[in-house]
């Protein structure tokens, strides 16, 4: 019975020793397990920041756009009212030839009539210099814009 008892001891050891064994596989791997975990949340803070800078990004470059659309539409207006200058000048240009061609080709006043068409004209050719000037401008700005927008 003895030799039985430490028989049972012998193998209580053998299987105390075992378990031990695998007590200590499941603490390492525990460990493992936490230095992984760290290592997530390192990484799921960094991407977090990542992604609230990012956030910030584009909260600047929607007020940018917000700016830019303003400013567009101002130059949209001013152009509106140029073209509508531009068409009350035409207007004014076509009266004013209607009335040099009624005049008498001897009267002293067409010379003068003539002279102030002209001024007119000038006047007009400089507002359509500036008017696509100003398109272009507007243009390049937009085609910037994309490209930055693009970029983000």
């Amino acid at each position: 019975e003895i030799k039985q008892l430490n028989d049972l001891v012998t193998k209580g050891d053998e299987i105390l020793e075992e378990k031990e064994e695998q007590i200590d596989e499941l603490t390492n791997l525990a460990q493992k397990d936490k230095e992984e975990i760290k290592l997530k949340e390192g990484e799921y803070v960094n991407l977090k920041s990542l992604i609230n800078e990012e956030n910030e990004t584009v909260q600047e470059i929607q007020i940018e756009m917000k700016g830019l659309l303003n400013i567009i539409a101002e130059d949209q207006e001013a152009i509106l009212q140029k073209d509508q200058t531009i068409k009350e000048l035409e207007n004014n240009i076509k009266e004013k030839y209607e009335s040099l061609r009624r005049c008498d080709e001897k009267d002293s006043k067409s010379e003068q009539y003539f002279e102030e068409n002209s001024n007119l004209k000038a006047k007009l050719d400089i507002i359509c210099s500036e008017n696509a000037t100003k398109f272009d401008n507007l243009q390049i700005e937009m085609d910037h814009l994309k490209n930055t927008i693009n970029e983000k």
